[in-house]
């Protein structure tokens, strides 16, 4: 639908909600000022037909609402317009119903005087023709009657004439028709498009809808007056009308009643008499009454037949009847009969909802009427027909027969029958036999039928929750109990939320955000939630399960289940009051605290639990409301509160539409509207962001693939084929009305298929998991003005599934990735030479990866004859909620690949596109068309096409010759996707912007239409805010008078609102350069701030100097805002105008980065401009904020004063009608002088002083620089105390002593009295403040000068942001914010101590000690309370890790990177060439297995090939050397030699046990004989550093795996040296068996690796091969097959375990190395650190890659070796 004609319907929809609006106010005041019986009956009558117009205007609407996000909103209209419309119909009915005698003397008066009216309306319709004819008689025909005859003609004056609005009702068309053809129609002095006008203004409902298309004009007319008496002046239509109309009058016994029937037939009479005489006959009623007897088809073939008859007669329908009746006879004959079996068969259908519903068909029929019991439906039963309309419908009730049908099998809200009411005017879904009519007056709407007239619940899958919402007069407020409960979340923790008890409700809610707050678990289960009339007003989202307890105690009170559901209710109460209006609850312990203040709820507990909820007791006043009731969460407050003035008070029953204050939304938006700032993105924004980078693939054709961001939390989908499917036949039977519709949208789904963007599904995939695929239902919207694509189809993601959860709900929400509209255009400008292009279907050009096409289904057809068809979109798609960011973030990527080849073409992709436009731009047409080939290249690899191009430059088209060029005026996007009144344009054969104005100037004056006009209007840089601003602040001016939302504007508002719409069409005349001229790449930027009473500006300029000297001066933006309602001064207002200006030259900087800027602001304040000359600590709050906050974008160096004459942004801030804007040279050029040279402006401010009141500056900090006296020193003293002591209390002590000493000197002198006696503590804190004085006179002389002067702290001091002051003894003092607080004057102005000073280190280590060596926190928590460090944490820290004592009980080890192994761990040899070897034990080994054996101490010699990791274990007795050799011996006889035998020095058994010990001893008593034992042999004996078992790994690996296979096996029992022997070689075969690593992934190796491989060729504890003995040996492997296998063990150990050494497990990382001298702690694992030794680094023994592992130490006179990780280093 256009969108002149959409605004329309609109304006239409808008006039009549206030009508109803109106009507509900004239309803409630019925009680009160006792209307007649009649004005109520025609009120109601013009509510019903004000309902019916409406709901054709809405339905209209919302089929045209192409927009998905805006179908809520439209439809949430209908539920407005619904709630005032039955409230007022309920009113008046309640009314009539009461007054119903009132009728009866109405109904015979009027009777009895019908007749008399109408003969003196023919009377006086006749003497008015007359009158008319003899008006536009020639003077010559007037002169030829009489004379005295025409006089008396001319001196009648004759009442007013209303001609009555026709409606479409054809038994009122004749007489419209006279009187219209009598007085306008016949008039030959109206031109015809008055007529028309008078025309339309006399027609309603049906009637003016055949001639609404018709446009106002003369020619129209003539056809349009045809087309109605074509369509009225069939006579047969109105008999049918007039007969059925008699015939259809109810029974009635009653005196009203009885004359009611007679009026309405003598009516009928006379009106089939004025017809003609040949509609008297009896055929018409004879004909009426048969027809009403046969069936269906019969009457619509009669009604075909008598089209072209104007007066059919009953011979004709006899005739038709007979001719009917061989027919039928005819086909009777080739009918086949059903078989008995077929007659009981069942045949299913689908219900409209959805539901399976059953329906049984047989020949016979056993309808039993419920109210004679006979066998015919009971509305053909006589007994029934004669009961009025009230007990017909009690008997419909109790008999639970559906309204609609009166059948028993159903209710109405599911009953299949397609009839309604056939009532004149009503056509509501009921019987026509329940239809009130009757009962009221003869030509009425009867009442809508109620759906609570049901009983209990229709299905199990609703559930009733009452809503209403009423607009409550200003005395009073109804509270509803709220309540604050503690709700256990997912983290087992309580957290408080708001909720409503409502015994109104069948079960409890919780809404979606309070579910995701807490983190519950919820299942599936979908509701449909109803509430006043039956209105559905949503669906769950499943349910959770709510443990609940009160806010005062953490006991469980409660548990029960909550549906989920979106929204609950409007924020309760629904206005603030004041506590002090119910004192009688003081004292009491209140579920909700808040109950006063409007809030969001979070969970309403229904009639479930609401019983269980209460408890006995009650408060309340002597009124009786509002009453406190006690519950197990608190007392609990509803009830009506009086005298409350209340502006907009609504009454919430449970109330489940969000109620938004739209005043308060709007009031924001034109008081705080703020320039865009960056949005930081949010979990799922991230997450989305993230899945796109790391899923992103490219087709081979070079295309993006990319995937759906699919929120795994959130509920499955359910079934959605049904409903895509019912939306394809909805917009079937659109294409059968719109055959123009139905080609474009036809050849749009081929081209679609055509071009690969979907593909049929095959057969065999169809059916899939409902949660695994969703079908989109899709529909077509048409832009007619598009120069490509009139029609679009558009996929509908956001419809619900059977679990009432869409595909969008499962979505991620992605970030907006556009560049933003501000930038685009301003860049656009910055350019001379520029284009602009279209991507063609750019989201079709991204592909969607296969595993998520199910997800994007559609099923199509282009004819109903056809099976439908299922197809799957493989591209990103319109509708998706985040299709957009998928689109543009592919783009992104296109360009990302070109950033080294064509980086200035990349950056024009990202940052001059948006959405799917690029406009961008070069400074010459070769440059141009040089970016447009490279931006070309760029998007077509990614399967981008460029389109539709435009340029100001005829070059670069004429390069574009191959493409779609457009010379069309370009009209820029509005981000806010709305109509827009006005739109902005660019010419570029002109080179410039025009400005389209479509306001419209008819519409009704109100509050609501003066905001949805004055939003229409887009103007991005506020070019014409001079004239827009003056609406902002008309509609503020209605927020004062306190306006309803549809309320007439005051005179004053609506005159002025008048003349802006009528004059704002004058700025279409407005021609904007489109280039703001710059040169030499230096532009500058001069921006203008204004305030007024009613508004501030900022206006930004671009100024340039071409190579000539001619200056170029261009408007680039402007900004204003309207004054808060409160009171604020003018030079505030000025200081904010200030701030917005200081933000907009940010914000226009940006974009313009390439240039180099110089920023010029001007302002017309002289206190702006001196409070931005003084540091923002001197001022107020307020100010101080708001100047700091403009110095930091706009230092005081670019401020400067300009007259308020030549301020441009005076015409912002005050207001400028269109006319005036127009040729406005002071806002479109700026002042004259800035096109002069700049040494000719004129910056200096005039010398205006200012008072300090004024300027608003803090005073209290003033005297706190008037008494400052100075001890005279020159602090040599001092210095030389603190250097010389280590102290702080000691030189305290000292300095108070010498302090003393030279005052009893002076005493002395003066002659007066000396000091003595010990120190006292006055003295030692005036040594202390000598001290202080010191260091502050070190670190901060230039400050403590300019205090003393009288000045402010220099800006760029590093305490200018403490405010300081000097107090009274000349001590530099934090001024700070706390002057009110009751702390003490040190807390609240702390002493300024330096960073880097002596003293400061002495004071802290003075409080550390004090404090049992404190840390950072306390520490820092003490020093405030009396001093102010800089850097107090970083000098806390610094000393800390210096201390000592701290040192040792927070000792860390050193740490250095992990070494790399020795040459015996990588190098292939002989096993046990190289062994490493360990004790373990003691074992307790008995001495026999006789009974009473005693048992002695055994050990394990653990030894361990250091290349292969296999493992000798051997039993030794004792740990003598000879046993040990003994071991060894054993070791070397089976495995052989070894070349290097490596071990520990004992020394980490130390301290292990008293048994461990004595193996330290043993292995050093003997260290000598050993290596004379090795040196013999030939073996090397190794020894690593003492304590250092991390350098033995190996071995110490080797004695954990031998103890953790032999406590299984041994326990608590107790072997002799036999058993031991036997069960270590066990444990040894094991550890041999042990994989070196991960099996190969070599398909020739069949077994892991093992230390046994390299001992006997296969691991030890493998099973034998089979015996070979008896085969011969030339059937046997060679001995050369033996050898291979050996070589392939040693390579699979280079390949593969060799590679599994290379990773370092920690210490990855070098550290600095230990150096000698330093002092450490050697690390002790048997004693705390405040008892480790402390040692001295002698010698350091660094490795090949010069890094000290181990180092020398000496303690007194003994040195011996450690590891740096057993040593502490301490601070130097």
């Amino acid at each position: 639908m256009d969108k002149s004609e959409l605004e329309k319907l609109w304006a239409k929809r808008e006039v009549m909600f206030a009508k109803a609006k109106w009507e509900l106010s004239v309803a409630e005041t019925l009680r009160t000022r006792n209307p007649t019986y009649e004005e109520v009956q025609e009120r109601k009558d013009k509510l019903t037909e004000l309902a019916g117009n409406f709901d054709g205007i809405q339905t209209t609407i919302e089929e045209s609402t192409s927009n998905l996000e805006d179908v809520a909103s439209v439809f949430n209209y209908r539920l407005q317009f619904d709630e005032v419309y039955f409230k007022a119909k309920g009113i008046y009915t309640a009314f009539l119903q009461d007054n119903q005698d009132r009728m009866s003397t109405y109904s015979a008066e009027t009777g009895e005087s019908a007749n008399d009216l109408r003969d003196a309306i023919r009377a006086l319709v006749e003497t008015q023709q007359a009158l008319i004819m003899h008006q536009i008689q020639p003077p010559a025909a007037a002169a030829a009657g009489p004379a005295s005859h025409q006089d008396h003609q001319l001196n009648v004056k004759l009442p007013q004439l209303n001609i009555p609005v026709f409606k479409g009702e054809r038994k009122y068309w004749h007489s419209f028709k006279d009187l219209f053809v009598s007085t306008i129609h016949s008039r030959t002095d109206l031109k015809d498009s008055l007529k028309m006008q008078y025309l339309l203004s006399y027609l309603d409902g049906e009637a003016k809808k055949m001639v609404s298309s018709f446009p106002i004009s003369d020619a129209n007319y003539k056809e349009a007056w045809e087309t109605l008496e074509t369509h009225y002046n069939k006579k047969k239509y109105t008999v049918f009308a007039l007969v059925r109309e008699f015939i259809d009058q109810p029974s009635t016994s009653t005196v009203s009643g009885l004359k009611k029937l007679v009026a309405t037939s003598d009516d009928v009479i006379r009106q089939l008499k004025a017809l003609g005489n040949e509609f008297e006959s009896r055929d018409p009623w004879l004909i009426h009454l048969l027809l009403e007897k046969v069936d269906k088809e019969t009457r619509s073939l009669w009604a075909q037949k008598i089209i072209d008859v104007d007066s059919p007669t009953f011979a004709d329908f006899l005739e038709f009847l007979q001719k009917r009746c061989d027919a039928l006879e005819t086909c009777t004959a080739f009918t086949k009969r059903p078989s008995q079996a077929d007659a009981g068969k069942k045949e299913y259908s689908r219900a409209p909802g959805g539901e399976k519903v059953q329906t049984f068909h047989t020949n016979a029929s056993s309808a039993t009427c419920a109210k004679c019991s006979k066998d015919h439906p009971i509305y053909h039963c006589d007994r029934f027909k004669e009961m009025d309309v009230s007990a017909r419908r009690e008997l419909a009730q109790t008999s639970k027969l559906c309204f609609n049908c009166l059948r028993s099998s159903h209710t109405a809200k599911k009953c299949p029958s397609k009839y309604v009411c056939r009532s004149t005017d009503c056509k509501q879904r009921h019987h026509t036999l329940l239809c009130t009519q009757g009962a009221t007056q003869a030509v009425k709407k009867p009442e809508q039928d109620q759906p609570n007239h049901e009983s209990n619940l229709e299905s199990a899958s609703s559930v009733n929750v009452n809503s209403t919402q009423a607009v409550n007069d200003k005395s009073t407020i109804t509270l509803l109990p709220t309540v604050v409960v503690r709700v256990k979340g997912s983290d087992d923790q309580l957290h408080d939320v708001r909720g409503l008890i409502d015994s109104g409700s069948q079960v409890s809610l919780i809404t979606e955000a309070c579910v995701k707050r807490l983190g519950l678990r919820r299942s599936n289960a979908t509701l449909e939630v109803t509430g006043v009339n039956a209105e559905v007003v949503g669906r769950t989202a499943g349910k959770v399960m709510l443990v609940l307890s009160s806010r005062f105690e953490d006991e469980i009170k409660l548990t029960t289940q909550a549906y989920v559901l979106g929204k609950l209710t409007a924020t309760l109460p629904c206005q603030r009051f004041s506590e002090s209006n119910v004192p009688y609850l003081q004292g009491l312990q209140l579920a909700d605290p808040q109950f006063n203040k409007p809030g969001a709820i979070d969970i309403i507990l229904g009639a479930d639990v609401f019983l269980s909820v209460l408890e006995s007791g009650q408060v309340k006043n002597h009124n009786g409301t509002p009453v406190a009731q006690r519950s197990i969460f608190g007392w609990m407050v509803a009830g009506k509160l009086a005298k409350q003035e209340c502006v907009h008070a609504y009454h919430s029953v449970i109330n489940l539409n969000q109620e938004i204050d739209i005043d308060r939304t709007l009031r924001l938006f034109w008081e705080d509207q703020e320039l865009h700032n960056p949005k930081q993105l949010t979990k799922d924004e991230q997450r989305v962001v993230e899945g796109f980078n790391s899923t992103l693939t490219r087709s081979q054709e070079g295309r993006f693939i990319v995937r759906l961001p699919m929120d795994d939390s959130k509920l499955k989908l359910g079934n959605s084929l049904v409903a895509a499917t019912r939306r394809l036949r909805c917009m079937e039977r659109r294409f059968e009305n719109d055959s123009d519709f139905k080609q474009r949208y036809v050849a749009f789904m081929r081209e679609y298929q055509e071009l690969g963007h979907m593909r049929i599904v095959p057969p065999a995939e169809v059916d899939v998991d409902c949660s695994k695929a969703y079908y989109l239902p899709h529909h077509g919207v048409v832009k007619e003005d598009s120069i490509t694509t009139k029609l679009r189809v558009v996929f509908d993601g956001s419809s619900a599934t059977t679990t009432g959860v869409s595909l969008n709900d499962i979505l991620l929400d992605a970030p907006n990735i556009n560049a933003d509209l501000f930038d685009v255009l301003l860049r656009f400008r910055s350019y001379p030479v520029v284009f602009i292009a279209d991507i063609e279907k750019m989201y079709r050009q991204v592909l969607v990866h296969p595993s998520d096409t199910d997800y994007m289904r559609i099923v199509w057809r282009d004819s109903p004859d056809k099976p439908i068809q299922h197809f799957r979109l493989l591209t990103v798609t319109y509708g998706l909620k985040n299709s957009g960011f998928l689109a543009m973030a592919a783009l992104h990527k296109a360009a990302e690949a070109y950033e080294s080849t064509y980086p200035e073409a990349a950056e024009r992709v990202v940052k001059h596109t948006y959405v799917d436009d690029l406009t961008s731009g070069a400074n010459s047409a070769e440059e141009a068309m040089q970016l447009i080939v490279q931006i070309n290249e760029i998007l077509g690899e990614a399967g981008f096409t460029l389109r539709k191009w435009s340029s100001n430059s005829p070059e670069v088209l004429g390069s574009l010759s191959d493409t779609i060029i457009t010379s069309m005026p370009i009209q820029f996007p509005d981000e806010r996707n709305t109509v827009k009144a006005l739109g902005i344009h660019w010419l570029p054969t002109e080179d410039v912007f025009t400005f389209k104005v479509t306001m419209p100037t008819d519409g009704p004056n109100t509050k609501h239409q003066l905001l949805s006009d004055s939003a229409k209007l887009f103007d991005p840089f506020g070019w014409f805010a001079p004239a827009i601003v003056r609406v902002k602040i008309l509609y503020q001016k209605c927020w004062l008078y306190d306006l309803n939302w549809h309320d007439k504007l005051p005179p004053t508002i609506e005159e002025a609102w008048t003349e802006v719409k009528e004059n704002l069409h004058l700025l279409e005349e407005v021609k904007l350069p489109r280039w703001a001229a710059n040169y030499n790449g230096r532009i500058e930027l001069h921006g203008f701030s204004d305030a007024s009473e009613e508004a501030y500006a900022a206006v930004v300029y671009l100024r340039s100097v071409d190579s000539n000297g001619e200056v170029h001066v261009t408007l680039l933006a402007a900004k204003t805002k309207v004054a808060p309602v409160r009171q604020i001064s003018i030079p505030r207002l000025e200081l904010n105008a200030a701030e917005l200006l200081a933000k907009l030259m940010q914000q226009i900087a940006t974009p313009l980065e390439r240039f180099q800027i110089d920023q010029y602001a001007w302002t017309d304040s002289t206190i702006v401009l001196q409070w931005l000359s003084g540091h923002p600590r001197k001022w107020n709050t307020y100010i101080a904020n708001r100047t700091s906050s403009i110095l930091d974008i706009l230092p005081r160096k670019h401020w400067a004063h300009v007259t308020s004459k030549e301020n441009p942004a005076d015409c912002a801030s005050r207001g400028v009608s269109p006319l005036e804007l127009v040729n406005h040279p002071l806002w479109w050029s700026g002042p004259p002088w800035l096109s002069d040279d700049s040494s000719t402006w004129n910056r200096d401010a005039p010398d205006d002083t200012h008072d300090e009141e004024t300027l608003e500056v803090r005073k209290r900090y003033q005297s706190l620089n008037t008494t400052v006296s100075f001890p005279e020193t020159t602090h040599v003293i001092e210095r030389e105390i603190l250097e010389r002591r280590s102290n702080l209390s000691a030189a305290c002590w000292q300095l108070a002593r010498v302090r003393r000493f030279i005052c009893n000197l002076r005493c002395t002198i003066t002659g007066s009295s000396k000091v003595s006696g010990s120190i006292l503590p006055s003295e030692l804190h005036e040594a202390r403040l000598q001290f202080i004085r010191l260091a502050q006179q070190d670190s901060f002389q230039s400050e403590i000068k300019a205090l003393v002067r009288g000045d402010e702290v220099p800006s760029k001091s590093s305490i200018a942001s403490l405010y300081p002051f000097l107090d009274g003894t000349g001590t530099l003092r934090v001024g700070g914010r706390l002057q009110h607080s009751v702390y003490s004057f040190d807390v609240k102005h702390p002493i300024i101590v330096p960073k880097n000073n002596r003293f400061t280190k002495l004071l802290v280590e003075e409080i550390h000690v004090n404090n049992c060596h404190a840390g950072p926190t306390l520490m820092t928590a003490t020093i405030n309370q009396r001093y102010w460090i800089q850097g107090c944490q970083t000098v806390i820290k610094q000393h800390i890790r210096k201390c000592m004592p701290c040192c040792r009980q927070k000792a860390q080890t050193a740490k250095q990177l992990m070494g790399s192994l020795p040459a015996a761990r990588v190098t292939a040899c002989r096993p046990f060439a190289h062994v490493g070897v360990d004790y373990a034990g003691p074992i307790l080994v008995r001495c026999s297995n006789t009974r009473g054996a005693r048992c002695m101490k055994g050990y394990i010699v653990v030894f361990v090939c250091l290349s292969s990791k296999a493992v000798h274990l051997e039993v030794a007795g004792d740990l003598t050397t000879d046993t040990f050799l003994g071991a060894f011996k054993r070791m070397i006889a089976r495995r052989g030699y070894c070349n290097e035998v490596w071990s520990d020095n004992g020394t980490n058994l130390v301290g292990a046990d008293r048994q461990l010990q004595e193996i330290y001893e043993t292995v050093t008593k003997h260290v000598k004989q050993k290596e004379h034992f090795f040196t013999n042999l030939g073996i090397r004996w190794r020894f690593i550093p003492p304590a250092s078992p991390h350098q033995g790994g190996i071995w110490e690996a080797a004695v954990k795996s031998a103890k953790e296979l032999l406590r299984p096996i041994l326990g608590d029992e107790k072997l002799t040296h036999e058993e031991l022997s036997t069960v270590l070689c066990q444990v040894e075969a094991c550890l041999n068996s042990r994989p070196l690593c991960p099996m190969s992934l070599s398909p020739d190796s069949l077994e892991a690796l093992t230390p046994g491989h390299f001992l006997v060729g296969q691991p030890l504890n493998l099973l034998p091969e089979p015996d070979v003995t008896h085969l011969k040996m030339n059937q046997l492997d060679r001995w050369q097959r033996v050898q291979r296998y050996t070589e392939e063990f040693w390579r699979r150990w280079r390949d593969e375990y060799i590679a599994t050494l290379q990773p370092r497990g920690k210490w990855k990382t070098k550290q600095e190395n230990l150096k000698p001298g330093h002092l450490v702690l050697v690390k002790n694992d048997n004693s705390p650190p405040s008892a480790w030794e402390m040692a001295r680094i002698v010698a350091v023994h660094p490795d090949q890659q010069g890094l000290v592992r181990n180092v020398t130490l000496r303690r007194g006179k003994s040195e011996y070796q450690r590891s740096v990780q057993k040593l502490c280093p301490l601070p130097d």
